[in-house]
């Protein structure tokens, strides 16, 4: 692990930051930070972190994203959207196809033949926690095999040490919020095992896809109003504590804001466009996957798994840069 020394210290705007200014043409080569808030944890052996500290090492990525790199001066490649379908078709299905082979095998005379929406709510939480592990596996090896966006002067943030704990929570009240969520907005009924054409139907892409561009609709004018009106931004700066932000820190905020974006925005894209109970679990990992990308600051030109081609055309795809570029030059 790197022996980094950090001190206590707020973040700057970069020097050359302005009101109204198209950021994707702004030049970087002015920009200065102060020095990054204090993250002493990552430097214990692993042996000597505490409890939450042990959780938040799932976080961490390679060494080398955390220190400053050569300057890259080749455009972002591409990522193999197709590639990235089958990775969450891998990850996604395995918990539907199980609960399908378990009311298949289990007798439907026996009292184990279905699953009370307690044993369906521990055993969704406990794959979307496998998920979302997995997850930030997959994300971090992009960004050590690619690195990030900003590198050659400023790495990526480790989580500082005064809000390891708040990450922590912060990911378990999503995990189990949006598992819960899932079951009841989608109506789950122990005796409906997944299955196309029933919990899942067929047109579930375009349905989730709708979801998801009407939820994006919601956060929109939310995040928008957040960033605009200082009464709100109070309850949104503690996300912004990081300019170079990594996967897991995508769900870092505080108490008001998590229950508008756990709850809230979910619940009214959900009255636009219900989903089925088994959809849920599917756009519930689509939407961890974008999140968590999204603040990986990988350097290449990843997009929307599901929607990309669709919003392209309209110069309405969101990238991992556009997103980058919002926490480094957006309000702090």
């Amino acid at each position: 692990m790197l022996q980094t020394t950090y001190t206590e210290a707020s973040y700057e705007q970069p020097v050359n930051a302005e009101t109204n200014v198209d950021l994707q043409h702004v030049s970087t080569s002015n920009i200065t930070y102060k020095l990054r808030a204090t993250a002493n944890w990552v430097q214990k052996p692993y042996e000597q972190r505490n409890f939450w500290e042990r959780l938040a090492t799932f976080d961490l990525a390679s060494d080398k994203c955390y220190v400053v790199q050569p300057q890259n001066k080749n455009p972002p490649p591409n990522l193999n959207v197709w590639r990235e379908r089958l990775w969450l078709t891998v990850m996604i299905a395995p918990a539907l196809i199980i609960q399908a082979l378990w009311y298949y095998i289990i007798p439907e005379n026996s009292f184990f033949h279905t699953w009370h929406p307690i044993v369906a709510f521990i055993f969704y939480h406990l794959a979307f926690v496998t998920f979302i592990i997995r997850l930030v596996k997959h994300i971090t090896y992009y960004m050590d095999v690619y690195g990030t966006f900003d590198e050659y002067k400023r790495p990526r943030d480790y989580v500082p040490d005064k809000y390891v704990y708040r990450l922590i929570l912060s990911i378990l009240i999503y995990t189990l919020a949006r598992t819960g969520g899932g079951l009841i907005l989608g109506g789950y009924n122990r005796y409906s095992p997944p299955s196309l054409g029933h919990t899942i139907s067929w047109a579930f892409p375009i349905k989730i896809g709708i979801w998801l561009i009407t939820l994006d609709f919601f956060f929109y004018f939310y995040h928008r109003a957040v960033h605009t009106f200082p009464f709100l931004w109070k309850y949104h700066s503690k996300h912004h504590s990081t300019k170079h932000p990594t996967p897991l820190q995508s769900i870092l905020a505080d108490d008001l804001q998590e229950i508008i974006e756990i709850f809230l925005i979910p619940l009214a894209a959900s009255l636009v466009m219900p989903l089925l109970v088994h959809e849920f679990w599917i756009a519930q990992c689509i939407l961890a996957y974008v999140e968590a990308m999204g603040h990986s600051g990988t350097r290449v030109y990843w997009t929307h798994p599901l929607i990309g081609e669709i919003l392209r055309p309209f110069g309405m795809e969101i990238t991992v840069e556009d997103h980058d570029l919002h926490h480094r030059y957006g309000k702090s």
